[in-house]
């Protein structure tokens, strides 16, 4: 099981390595920065492109990073605490624990991106890990879909996201998908899975 009933709060930093009005000037700087092994996530804000290279769940860390990165800057997404027994009420207590999921997901990938950069484990080993958390979450995934949820709306936006986090692992595990190397592919979905799960806790927390 990934989380108790109640999930405590999560904070995440994203480094924003660059900003532009231009999106073609952004798609070139994500390229350049997946081939120094960042992220190249792009986020569209207001008028802005925001160039995102990783995501740290320490501040430390990520102002550590930031101070080596000139011109760089951090930004940050909050996720509260929520009584997932109340927000998902009606659901199994697999259900119910399945609540703040997201936030092991993030926290394992990380876990298997730094000991790839690290030289830790290799490419294979890493592929492995993944693809064991890919198969549990879709384990819990399938036996969670035999069950009602057409009574609560947190479920269903809850089943939702676990379906695309799934598509997100999959991806990763993917040869058809085309570059330059796993660090990188780690870190731009780890940004999709953080902007994920922040919409969801906002989704979830406008029906209390």
């Amino acid at each position: 099981l990934y989380k108790a009933e109640s999930a405590p709060s999560s904070a995440y930093y994203m480094l924003v390595y660059k900003k532009t009005t231009s999106y073609q000037q952004a798609r070139l700087y994500s390229d350049q920065m997946r081939l120094q092994g960042g992220g190249g996530y792009i986020l569209k804000d207001g008028t802005d492109y925001l160039l995102i290279a990783d995501v740290y769940d320490d501040i430390d860390e990520a102002n550590a990073v930031a101070e080596k990165n000139a011109g760089s800057e951090l930004m940050s997404y909050a996720v509260s605490s929520q009584d997932y027994a109340d927000l998902l009420a009606g659901g199994s207590d697999l259900m119910i624990s399945m609540g703040g999921y997201s936030a092991s997901i993030i926290s394992q990938l990380s876990s298997i991106g730094e000991s790839l950069t690290k030289l830790e484990i290799d490419k294979a080993a890493a592929l492995s890990k993944i693809e064991d958390l890919e198969s549990n979450l879709r384990l819990k995934y399938e036996e969670l879909s035999a069950e009602d949820i057409s009574t609560n709306y947190n479920i269903k936006v809850l089943m939702a996201d676990i379906d695309v986090t799934l598509g997100l692992l999959s991806n990763l595990l993917s040869d058809s998908v085309s570059r330059p190397n796993l660090v990188c592919d780690i870190r731009y979905t780890k940004v999709q899975l953080v902007l994920n799960y922040y919409s969801v806790s906002q989704k979830m927390a406008q029906e209390l």
